[in-house]
């Protein structure tokens, strides 16, 4: 976990600084990230948890995967098995330290305070390659905020108890098709599509460019509200 909040700070921040130590650049505190996953990779082999070192091991592919590292971000992401995930939890509790947040605060119900946030222009009624994609998921409220622009929730987290992907094979396979790009690229975009039901991409009649903005826009989509979209935009 130590190694996942100095991801965030890494892709959040120009420089940061860690217990009132000195100011760090994005990459060193990245660095110290992966260096936290190395420990946490040591210790879940020696305990036979498989699930953490995966946790652990999609970390450092990320970490990496913002560092430039491409060859040990991609080792790592072909490490992940399928159907992996791994969750922040999150409750119904009275505690509103314990809640789904997104869903609180940009939920289908009053109650739950879906004031405060609304889906931004370019995720309504949003479609990919001609057709709605179920991926997103955009609910008009039925009314305007205070200025009088219409509200529009999120449905990808539907109660306070909803849990949030932090780490994923999904996310692994969208690192992969990343970097290694052509027919590899391809055919995770069309197992993503297929699942969706959303038509296929033909890479024979597409370029490399052409296929990597298809990557970037996947990742937008698969991993919408999971916390990657801003470092995105900062890092490509």
């Amino acid at each position: 976990y130590s190694g996942y909040s100095r991801v965030l700070l890494g892709e959040g921040f120009c420089s940061v600084a860690i217990d009132n130590g000195p100011e760090m650049t994005s990459a060193a505190v990245l660095q110290e990230a992966i260096d936290k996953f190395n420990e946490a990779i040591a210790a879940a082999q020696a305990a036979g948890d498989n699930d953490l070192l995966n946790f652990a091991y999609m970390g450092r592919a990320r970490a990496n995967l913002d560092l430039g590292n491409k060859a040990a971000a991609l080792e790592d992401a072909k490490r992940i098995p399928p159907g992996f995930e791994y969750v922040m939890s999150a409750s119904n509790s009275s505690s509103s330290r314990r809640h789904n947040r997104i869903f609180a605060q940009s939920g289908p119900t009053e109650d739950a305070g879906g004031s405060s946030l609304s889906v931004g222009p370019a995720y309504q009624n949003f479609m990919h390659m001609g057709v709605a994609d179920p991926r997103i998921v955009a609910i008009p409220a039925g009314r305007n905020d205070d200025a009088g622009v219409p509200v529009v929730w999120q449905g990808k987290y539907t109660s306070l108890g909803a849990p949030i992907p932090i780490a994923s094979y999904d996310e692994a396979q969208l690192i992969i098709a990343e970097i290694e790009g052509g027919d590899t690229a391809v055919d995770i975009i069309n197992a993503f599509h297929a699942a969706a039901g959303l038509p296929l991409i033909d890479g024979s009649t597409m370029t490399d460019d052409e296929i990597l903005e298809h990557v970037i826009e996947e990742r937008k989509i698969e991993l919408w509200l999971e916390g990657h979209r801003f470092h995105d935009i900062r890092r490509l």
